[in-house]
């Protein structure tokens, strides 16, 4: 164990195994929300790669924070569960800011419990958890791929087969987060 004294009154304690370990919860937490991140950039999503990563980091660091807290302050009122609670709250506030409504389709719904997950993903992992972050991962990718391909295949099938000019491949109604952009006012 390594002591290092900033001054009289405060000694921080960093011991190598300590450090590896979180940094080693940090890392799962970016690679699980790093698989899920990828799997919405790649189908053009929003909350892409980087919104994923950061949100691990985020709820994987707070989530250590308060399993930790009683370590360096002992009170009576510290308690772990309430920034974990806070993390399940922000991350509802902060998912509400993707979905969109339109006239008759709300987009951005899959993105936000993506962004959920991940933040739950990495909190398990901050708790030790590790399997459970594992399973949730990948049965959280496994239904991404189920769900495109469902309709990858149901949304091309209704779709008559016509010839595409040039302009509508750009400007696909359906991809405009408000609804139809060509619809003329």
């Amino acid at each position: 164990m390594y002591l290092i004294y900033l001054n009289k009154m405060y000694n921080i304690t960093v011991t190598p195994y300590y450090f590896a370990e979180s940094s080693f919860k940090l890392f799962l937490s970016s690679l699980f929300s790093f698989i899920i991140g990828f799997e919405r950039e790649y189908h053009t999503h929003p909350g892409g790669i980087c919104t994923h990563a950061l949100v691990g980091f985020g709820s994987c660091l707070f989530t250590i924070v308060s399993l930790h807290i009683r370590d360096n302050y002992d009170s009576a009122n510290s308690d772990p569960a309430r920034i974990c609670a806070q993390i399940v709250s922000g991350m509802g506030f902060l998912g509400s800011a993707t979905i969109f409504k339109s006239e008759n389709y709300v987009k951005g719904i899959n993105t936000a419990a993506n962004l959920w997950i991940s933040a739950a993903i990495s909190m398990a992992i901050g708790a030790d958890l590790w399997e459970f972050a594992l399973t949730t991962s990948f049965f959280t990718t496994i239904a991404l791929v189920i769900n495109h391909v469902y309709k990858k295949r149901k949304y091309r099938k209704d779709k008559p087969a016509k010839e595409i000019e040039l302009g509508e491949l750009d400007n696909d109604p359906l991809d405009a987060p408000y609804g139809n952009e060509m619809k003329e006012s």
